[in-house]
């Protein structure tokens, strides 16, 4: 093994080696503060501790603090659930940039309450919108609300299952017992006096939930991605061009790639625009569309290069001007540095099997049959060694 790559390996087994300790004490210092955190819950709240979570009453209604893996739209580790049921499906969270961008084009209808510094701080999600302002227009419950989330809260997630209110894991560190016990009260405060709203006067439609709708809506552009790789390893494989051609096919599909995202994106906001998830979903729709619509564009081109070519085949003399070995892992490349028929002086590069590679010397001359290619980028038909016999010459068998 060289010197520069025995000092790289060892670099990158060091940094490796580093990193594991990192990540192995920042997960057990983790899991202490967790705990730590648990215990302390448990004795200020005086409530029991049972492993990760703090289960208690107050004012006779029971509640659990634990840490869970998040809802599909948050990423919370630490959950405060009061167990009383709410009668419809509602989130508040901070109002977010994009938020306040898809409520001013009209992607999203945000629930309004009618109170500027309240809709202008936080962003309320409901497909029950008329039960969600009829609750919110209490100005009580909104002071409830905003007082919540000046602390660590980051979302309020109502549901028929319970109330959950979520803290961030970079909040965990600020969170103190005092602080959960305010939340408890604020929260107990939320849930009290539903029945006299009722839930009538408006019927929600009812959704397909967005983990599903992100699945269909992934799934189908994947598939076609899938075609789209397809073409590109074939193209690069059968039709194998001696130019590069990643630059003029990516410059090829943009156009047409933009074109159908904007199509597509139009459709996504006419279907989805009612939804309290539209602009997720929105997103989701331009990447995955961007996206799948360059691979399958990139692919038509570098596929039709050669397999639509009708051009006649061309057949090149080239010397071997040098040999190059790129080694990988279970692998090589076989290289052979070729003089070019485009201009005097001028070389390139041609790679070949190992069997061609091992057979030919520096000085040989190879007979390259070429074709002009459909999309003008010129392609490799087959190679063979050329061999002199007095005044004449004769090809050998090549390779294509």
């Amino acid at each position: 093994m060289s010197e520069p790559l025995f000092i790289f390996t060892a670099a990158g087994i060091a940094l490796t080696i580093l990193a594991s300790a990192f990540v192995i004490f920042a997960v057990r210092k983790m899991k202490h503060c967790r705990q730590d955190l648990i215990d302390r819950l448990a004795t200020q709240l005086k409530a029991e501790a049972r492993g990760s979570s703090v289960i208690g009453s107050i004012q006779g209604l029971q509640y659990e603090c634990a840490y869970s893996e998040g809802s599909q739209r948050t990423k919370s580790a630490f959950t405060i659930r009061l167990k009383s049921a709410f009668p419809v499906t509602m989130t508040i969270r901070r109002r977010t940039a994009f938020d306040a961008f898809a409520t001013r084009v009209g992607l999203v209808e945000a629930v309004q309450t009618g109170d500027p510094a309240f809709d202008e701080k936080l962003f309320v999600e409901s497909e029950n919108r008329d039960f969600a302002s009829r609750y919110l227009m209490d100005a009580s419950r909104r002071l409830d609300i905003s007082s919540i989330f000046a602390g660590s809260i980051d979302c309020i997630l109502f549901r028929p299952e319970g109330v959950d209110l979520h803290v961030p894991s970079l909040a965990l560190q600020k969170l103190e017992p005092s602080g959960v016990e305010n939340v408890l009260n604020r929260a107990l405060s939320l849930i009290r006096m539903i029945p006299d709203l009722g839930t009538t006067g408006s019927v929600p439609q009812k959704h397909i939930s967005t983990r599903k709708l992100l699945v269909i809506l992934a799934l189908g552009p994947a598939l076609l991605a899938q075609a789209g790789m397809f073409m590109i390893m074939q193209g690069m494989t059968k039709y194998s061009p001696l130019e590069s051609i990643v630059g003029s096919a990516v410059m090829f599909a943009l156009p047409f790639a933009l074109a159908g995202t904007v199509i597509l994106c139009a459709g996504a906001f006419r279907i989805f625009r009612k939804r309290s998830d539209a602009h997720i979903l929105f997103m989701v729709v331009a990447v995955c569309a961007l996206l799948t619509l360059m691979i399958n564009g990139v692919g038509y081109y570098v596929f039709t290069n050669g397999y639509l070519d009708d051009s006649l085949e061309e057949t090149h003399m080239a010397a071997v001007l040098g040999k190059e070995m790129r080694r990988h892992d279970k692998s090589a490349d076989h290289l052979l540095v070729i003089s070019s028929w485009h201009g005097i002086g001028s070389h390139r590069t041609l790679e070949v099997n190992r069997r061609f590679y091992e057979d030919i010397q520096k000085g040989d001359q190879i007979a390259i049959t070429t074709k002009a290619g459909y999309q003008h980028v010129e392609w490799l038909v087959a190679y063979e060694k050329s061999v002199t016999i007095g005044a004449a010459q004769t090809g050998r068998s090549g390779c294509q």
